[in-house]
């Protein structure tokens, strides 16, 4: 859609030009009664004519040459390469931009580099607190198995079952504690 919408654009100045230069010749024709002096008039219209058509490709030139190397910069910053285009230490525009594309990708390296370990040090907690579970579950599983299968005196049995209710307090810390590492690393739930 842009392209053809420059093309247009590009017509319709190619065509205000020639109906410009068209309306200058006819002035110079109509108006200026001496033949020598309509020719210099129109050669010096026609020399303006010529310079800004060369000064516009110059122009054109460098602007996809400029485009042409920010490209290849980002190619390069894209495939992980940053070293490929060292800092050029030149006051040029294409070094300026580099400069600021090679902060850029720094920035972003390193916030990539950050999230990688805090999701390894997510995982580490997930899978500790995932192997801290084993060792409260086997507890209520004994004394569980204990309560069913002996007959225990009211005041044994009442410290099994608050024993397991403190390990049933452990699993509940640790299980709120794997659901706020879950929500971290979903990225729904912020710490404070």
């Amino acid at each position: 859609m842009n392209g053809k919408k420059e093309r247009y654009q590009e017509a319709a100045l190619t065509l205000g030009t020639v109906i410009l230069f068209a309306a200058m010749v006819w002035v110079l024709w109509a108006y200026v009664p001496r033949r020598e002096v309509r020719f210099v008039l129109l050669a010096g219209c026609a020399g303006i004519l010529a310079l800004t058509a060369v000064r516009r490709a110059l122009v054109r030139r460098q602007v996809a040459e400029f485009s042409g190397r920010i490209c290849e910069i980002l190619d390069s910053l894209i495939a992980g390469e940053p070293g490929r285009w060292p800092y050029v230490y030149e006051d040029s525009l294409t070094s300026k931009v580099q400069g600021k594309l090679l902060q850029f990708y720094d920035i972003a390296d390193e916030a990539r580099k950050v999230s990688g370990r805090d999701k390894k040090i997510i995982q580490e907690l997930v899978s500790d607190i995932s192997h801290q579970v084993k060792t409260p579950m086997a507890n209520i599983r004994m004394f569980t198995g204990i309560l069913k299968e002996h007959d225990l005196p009211e005041e044994k049995r009442r410290q099994f079952l608050e024993t397991m209710e403190g390990q049933i307090g452990k699993l509940d810390f640790l299980m709120q504690s794997l659901i706020k590492m879950s929500r971290l690393e979903t990225g729904t739930f912020v710490p404070l």
